[in-house]
């Protein structure tokens, strides 16, 4: 998988083995990935609060996050190394509910295209960087129910 080759860091990425995606760590899945017959990734929690190698991960968000079509949850925790913008990728996430980045080190403005993101429920962005005002197109996503800044 792309993604695990953009991050610069060994772990957890060097536990992720095999076809089954499923399995690796810091990755969820739908219930329903067995049944579809394919990957069905809707999560992906990677926080070093309480693990030091995590909080060792560094670099940019990668721009294939955008390739993974059904992730719902989005949250980098507690990564001071994770650097760098909100990829602009990201609006590609038709289906992300959550949206978290807290303690890292980005750069840049709360980004606009983050409200083509229909499905937004919840946006927190704290400690992390970023810098502005939440753009007021985010007050118009339909499902947006909290955003902490």
């Amino acid at each position: 998988m792309q993604i695990k080759d953009d991050f610069i860091g060994v772990y957890p990425f060097s536990g992720w083995n095999g076809d089954d995606c499923c399995n690796w760590d810091v990755v969820t899945c739908g219930d329903d990935v067995r049944s579809e017959g394919g990957s069905r990734i809707t999560g992906f929690h990677l926080t070093g609060e309480f693990d030091g190698n995590i909080a060792n991960v560094s670099g940019e968000i990668p721009r294939v996050i955008g390739d993974l079509p059904f992730l719902e949850v989005l949250d980098f925790d507690y990564l001071p190394k994770l650097t760098g913008s909100i990829p602009e990728t990201t609006a590609y996430l038709s289906n992300l509910e959550l949206i978290e980045l807290d303690h890292v080190n980005l750069t840049g403005p709360i980004p606009e295209f983050l409200s083509q993101i229909k499905t937004l429920q919840s946006i927190q962005f704290l400690n992390c960087g970023l810098s502005g005002t939440i753009p007021s197109s985010l007050s118009l996503l339909p499902n947006l129910g909290s955003t902490y800044s």
